[in-house]
């Protein structure tokens, strides 16, 4: 909001214009009722109708098609809102550099609104905190603890837990489950987190190793699932469904009766799990994330007020596989 604004907001509402700052960024620290005085000030006001300009929304999302770009595109695409689409490279290791180049280009155009998904370095997450006091910053799907940024995507913590609460326990016999280890990123720490809290006590957990040749993977996971010396019932991929994990559990169906956990989107694990190489898999639904994200970037531009809570969290579906 202008600064003008700001001011006009202060004196009609008795409140500090670094009070008001605060309450229309969605800051904490502001007692309950001042946040509600300054609030409605804000709606009797009659200030200056939004005119939309080509240049108020910046979306910057990745391309990978196993990802989720193309279904979040469609909500786009429909969007009535005036939206600047940039993608990056989510297959390449160099792409920080070029979001760091859409950001600023987004501040150089008059940006009001940031929705981005990308995982974020430390340089890139100062830069946003410092953006966030002037505009709204939305990160869709890939959360980053930022000062004043708000999250629209999954709870992690909770669908690891609906993972673990999917897997049928048949008989006495305690279940298997290795944990694939990879890269811990902070949404995958609570999806690890949620799934096991919510595993029974009678679980057996085991660490396999990720495999680190792509070319090798079904036998180097082969390998490390032997050395633990007991069947796996499960593999729980918790930092996201890769293809490579479902062709080696392919490969090896003679060898074992191991059945995927994790999270991933369709199209790439649909014949996965209709083969029954999948025992449950947690899908977001980008669509409805990204038409979250652009109704809050709305209210904001229409009505100039950040979003009530920092976090907008769109539920995850629990698909079941068939058997194997």
């Amino acid at each position: 909001m202008k600064q003008q604004y700001l001011g006009d907001i202060s004196r009609e509402s008795g409140k500090s214009v670094s009070t008001v700052s605060k309450v229309l960024r969605g800051c904490g620290g502001v007692d309950p009722d001042t946040r509600e005085t300054i609030l409605c000030t804000v709606a009797r006001m009659n200030l200056p109708s939004y005119e939309p300009k080509m240049s108020d929304i910046y979306a910057i999302l990745p391309d990978n098609p196993k990802f989720f770009w193309h279904q979040a595109y469609e909500a786009i695409k429909q969007s009535t809102l005036p939206i600047q689409l940039k993608i990056f490279s989510a297959l390449r290791g160099d792409n920080g550099y070029l979001i760091s180049q859409y950001v600023e280009e987004a501040v150089a155009a008059g940006a009001r609104v940031l929705i981005i998904s990308a995982h974020i370095n430390e340089t890139l997450q100062a830069r946003l905190a410092e953006l966030a006091c002037s505009m709204l910053v939305i990160q869709f799907c890939e959360y980053t603890p930022i000062s004043n940024t708000f999250f629209v995507g999954s709870n992690g913590f909770e669908t690891g837990k609906a993972l673990a609460d999917s897997l049928q326990v048949e008989g006495d016999r305690p279940l298997n489950i290795g944990v694939l280890r990879m890269r811990l990123s902070q949404g995958s720490e609570q999806r690890l987190d949620g799934f096991l809290n919510a595993l029974p006590s009678s679980v057996r957990l085991f660490s396999v190793e990720r495999p680190s040749n792509p070319e090798l993977y079904a036998s180097q996971l082969a390998r490390a699932i032997d050395a633990l010396g007991v069947p796996l019932d499960y593999l729980f991929c918790f930092d996201g469904m890769t293809t490579a994990a479902c062709e080696a559990i392919y490969k090896l169906r003679a060898k074992m009766q191991t059945r995927l956990l994790g999270f991933e989107y369709p199209p790439m694990a649909q014949k996965h799990m209709e083969a029954g190489r999948i025992a449950a898999l947690a899908v977001q639904n980008p669509d409805e994330q990204m038409r979250t994200a652009l109704s809050l970037a709305e209210e904001y531009l229409r009505k100039r007020i950040y979003p009530d809570h920092k976090m907008n969290y769109v539920g995850t579906e629990i698909l079941l596989g068939g058997v194997q």
